[in-house]
């Protein structure tokens, strides 16, 4: 239930290093003293979800022990698709880092979902994907008299947002409050961090062998892991008829998270 999530910490924690090593690379030889990169700045990294985009906030603490100050950094990430199309691009705000002392940089990264094709959107929340990214890391020294600028990248495999589908089946029962009749509908399923307490949409649709249909919709917020139940109405006639008779049931759960949708369907023989 949690290698989602130590999956992702993990791919943020590797593409912090390679953050790292770019700079390093870039600027390392080209100061007169050097400079020193820690990780460990105290602050976790955060991947977060706004709305619109999929941000990455992460904290390193950078100590410039050159002659010059280090000025206007940015980095810029490019996000590419398995056929090498640009998926979405992002540039981090100007950062200054003065010589002879220590800084601290937030690395800032955004996945604009809304230049997604629906395709790419829906293995993202879904499937899960594999990319490609590329860091490009521009700055000035020596009194502004000299820019660099470097260009390097990586692969990173994306967990999906939505997992873990799954139509409780073996847990339905019969329902009566002494004024409806219904059958409850087990399902659960997985979120990741960055979408937690987001609306995510649940459609049911229940089924038996006689012909009769009904839709149940539901707004679930999203969490690690959800237990829910749908609760779908039906008729005195078919809870009478499912109370002493075996027949075969159908239960389709759809999920639906901006404007993508995922399903799962089970049909199985039902016993008293």
């Amino acid at each position: 239930m949690k290698l989602p999530l130590v999956a992702v910490r993990l791919g943020i924690l590797t593409f912090k290093l390679i953050v790292v090593l770019i700079i390093i690379l870039s600027i390392l030889p080209l100061l007169m003293g050097g400079i020193e990169i820690d990780l460990n700045t105290g602050n976790e990294s955060d991947l977060s979800y706004n709305g619109t985009s999929l941000c990455m906030d992460s904290p390193l603490t950078v100590t410039n022990n050159g002659y010059y100050d280090i000025n206007d950094l940015t980095i810029g990430f490019t996000f590419l698709g398995q056929d090498g199309m640009v998926l979405s691009e992002s540039t981090s705000d100007p950062m200054d880092i003065p010589a002879g002392r220590e800084t601290e940089l937030r690395i800032r990264m955004a996945l604009d979902l809304d230049d997604l094709s629906q395709e790419v959107l829906s293995d993202i929340i879904f499937n899960g994907t594999h990319m490609e990214f590329k860091v490009g890391v521009s700055a000035k020294y020596s009194m502004d008299l000299v820019r660099i600028s470097i260009e390097g990248g990586n692969d990173l495999s994306w967990q999906p947002l939505l997992s873990d589908l799954e139509v409780m089946n073996e847990y339905s029962h019969l329902m009566f409050d002494g004024y409806n009749y219904s059958i409850s509908i087990p399902y659960t399923f997985n979120a990741q961090d960055p979408i937690r307490d987001q609306p995510v949409l649940v459609l049911t649709h229940f089924s038996d062998s006689h012909g009769y249909g009904v839709n149940v919709t539901q707004v679930i917020e999203a969490s690690d892991h959800i237990n829910e139940e749908a609760v779908v109405p039906i008729t005195h006639e078919i809870y009478d008829r499912l109370m002493s008779n075996s027949e075969e049931l159908t239960v389709s759960v759809t999920l639906v998270f901006l404007e993508c949708s995922n399903t799962v369907t089970e049909t199985w023989g039902w016993s008293p």
